[in-house]
């Protein structure tokens, strides 16, 4: 059987699927392996730490809710953990490859993700802002009655929307595969849209972990 990729689809229940962004470890806790992904994609409203997290299909577990950050206020992140299991897991980014670290976003810089890798056609996304508030995002996520609008602060923003639905989680990565972010969304601005991403430093440094 295939590994689950990072990149890969994944699911709580029978709710809509989100990707799955890329893997974590933290110096407290070594011995737990982590999935990184956008809280909406995987947590209802009774979610609860250690419900199963499976692949698209649902067929198969591939760990279990570990920990989230919360939209309350004007949130910079919008995240979950997932422990999982090492022997389940690709750490590739799809065909691009395992991630090689993290990455300072800057104006200008080149951006893919395992779905919407670079074409070097001189129409790829790029970087239109590093750290903007983007308000009244509406965060729909699974089993939701009702989609709240948030303040997303000090997010990076693209040139273009991008990405698709189903795309939050996903982790966008640099040419050279330093990972810049996690896209949370996208909006549109009047000018062709942009796609939203929160920092990786912002994702790492998380209250909650």
């Amino acid at each position: 059987m295939a590994k689950f990729q990072c990149g890969d689809r994944l699911r709580y229940g029978n709710f809509d699927s989100g990707s799955s962004g890329c893997l974590v470890r933290f110096t407290s806790q070594l011995d737990r392996l982590l999935m990184l992904t956008a809280g909406h994609v995987v947590l209802p409203t009774f979610a609860r730490q250690g419900d199963a997290i499976t692949n698209d299909a649902g067929d198969v577990q591939i760990g279990r809710l570990y920990t989230w950050t919360t939209i309350d206020g004007d949130p910079t992140t919008d995240a979950a953990l997932i422990w999982v299991d090492p022997d389940l897991i690709d750490p590739s980014l799809g065909a691009l490859g395992v991630p090689t670290g993290a990455s300072t976003a800057f104006v200008g810089q080149s951006i893919q993700t395992a779905a919407h890798p670079l074409q070097g056609s001189g129409q790829d996304p790029t970087i239109d802002n590093v750290a903007i508030d983007v308000p009244n995002v509406l965060v729909v996520g699974p089993g939701w009655p009702t989609a709240p609008a948030i303040t997303y602060r000090y997010q990076i923003t693209t040139s273009g929307h991008f990405t698709e639905g189903g795309d939050s989680g996903s982790i966008a990565v640099d040419a050279k595969l330093g990972v810049v972010g996690m896209v949370v969304g996208g909006g549109d601005d009047g000018s062709g849209g942009f796609s939203m991403i929160t920092p990786i430093s912002a994702l790492l440094a998380g209250e909650s972990w």
